[in-house]
């Protein structure tokens, strides 16, 4: 199985994202769009508790521009494509680990990140609560 460029390159900021705010921003917002994306892809009865994983993820994110505004102007530095029916267990796996690495971050940054970004994926892409 491929994958598409995109999920490579997801997949690598995972390990090559700094620990900054702006970093975090950078794992959500790629996680948030593939979750998106994903949710397109997916039956009805899927989709819509991976709708609200990204509803979930866009959350804190708007949360952490609220807190540096000048994260608002930015751009993630990939752009997330549509994805294939053959892709969608790759996806869910990456959108748990991007979500995992911005908690990751948060904890070194500040340990009270760590509530905020402990979204648990997994409750949302059908692999029991992590909450």
């Amino acid at each position: 199985m491929t994958t598409h460029t995109w999920i490579e390159e997801a997949q690598r900021l995972v390990t090559t994202t700094e620990t900054t705010s702006r970093g975090i921003w950078t794992l959500l917002a790629v996680a948030g769009q593939a979750a998106m994306n994903l949710a397109l892809a997916l039956p009805l009865t899927e989709a819509a508790g991976v709708t609200l994983l990204a509803m979930d993820i866009r959350q804190v994110q708007g949360e952490i521009e609220w807190i540096y505004p000048d994260l608002m102007t930015q751009r993630p530095p990939i752009a997330v494509g549509m994805v294939a029916d053959h892709e969608q267990d790759a996806v869910k796996a990456l959108i748990t680990d991007l979500v995992a690495a911005a908690t990751a971050r948060g904890l070194q940054i500040d340990p009270a990140l760590s509530t905020a970004l402990g979204l648990g994926p997994g409750h949302y892409l059908g692999r029991g609560s992590t909450r």
